[in-house]
């Protein structure tokens, strides 16, 4: 949902709590008790003989997870809602088309294909979930949609629109609307820099953690050997044919789920 699409916060709020489970039933209950108010100030807002005040906004924009953007937004249609002087209301829609621009021009944005910068690299190889993100907009024909994002990795919608975001910017993601792609932009990082390690570790981590509820269709395989430096080689080569022909295969693989391959080969050290 689109809060972009909206001229007055009643109706997006309405449209919001009513995409909720069960058609948001509970959900305005929910709200008051969160703004420590008596359900019965909801009833009036929703009637339009009252407005929220400031506060309560940043409140509502908290249940509801917006973005920074989207929570600026909301606020600015609650402060046109309670503007009682032509000059104040022409302002605040001005500011609000500034927004509704900026959003558009934002969702249609895509970086070329180029290296990101080591600020960039940073934040996507700061943890797993950039990548997977990233990788799971691939999957499904029209893109995913922030919620879904939320959902598949147990985040908040505030966190999963940071991260998607933060893919918009760079290229590695594309929008339509409320729905995210991957986007023309690649990553790679070199051998032996911090950036990759730190990549291997977010996913190591993360097999350990799955190692608790591994399913019968998974595989997790750990071989301490002793073995002769040739056959090390040999194994090596193997691997790194193997590789080469999963990477084949993903290539051509349709986009329908998420998956991780860690593997290492390598020579015990003190």
């Amino acid at each position: 949902m689109i809060i972009y699409e909206f001229a007055e916060y009643r109706a997006f709020l309405k449209a919001k709590l009513r995409a909720f489970p069960k058609k948001g039933r509970g959900k305005s209950l929910e709200l008051a008790r969160l703004m420590r108010v008596h359900p019965s100030v909801i009833s009036q807002v929703f009637a339009g003989t009252r407005n929220f005040t400031e506060e309560q906004a940043m409140e509502v924009c908290d249940f509801l997870s917006l973005s920074t953007a989207e929570a600026t937004y909301f606020r600015l249609l609650v402060r046109l809602a309670s503007a009682h002087t032509r000059k104040l209301k022409a302002v605040l829609q001005e500011e609000l088309k500034q927004a509704r621009e900026s959003a558009l021009a934002l969702s249609k944005r895509a970086k070329p294909t180029t290296s990101l910068t080591d600020t960039e690299r940073a934040i996507f190889y700061s943890s797993w979930i950039y990548s997977a993100c990233r990788i799971y907009c691939s999957t499904g024909q029209a893109g995913r949609s922030p919620e879904e994002v939320a959902e598949r990795f147990g985040i908040s919608r505030q966190k999963a629109l940071e991260v998607l975001e933060f893919l918009l910017k760079q290229g590695l993601c594309s929008a339509e609307k409320d729905k995210y792609q991957m986007g023309p932009q690649s990553t790679w990082v070199e051998h032996g820099s911090p950036f990759l390690i730190k990549h291997h570790a977010n996913w190591r981590f993360k097999a350990l953690q799955y190692a608790e509820e591994i399913r019968p269709s998974e595989l997790q395989f750990t071989g301490v050997m002793s073995v002769s430096k040739a056959d090390f080689a040999k194994i090596r080569e193997g691997l790194a044919q193997f590789v080469q022909d999963f990477a084949a295969t993903i290539k051509d693989s349709p986009a329908e789920e998420v998956a991780v391959m860690s593997l290492d080969l390598l020579w015990v050290r003190k």
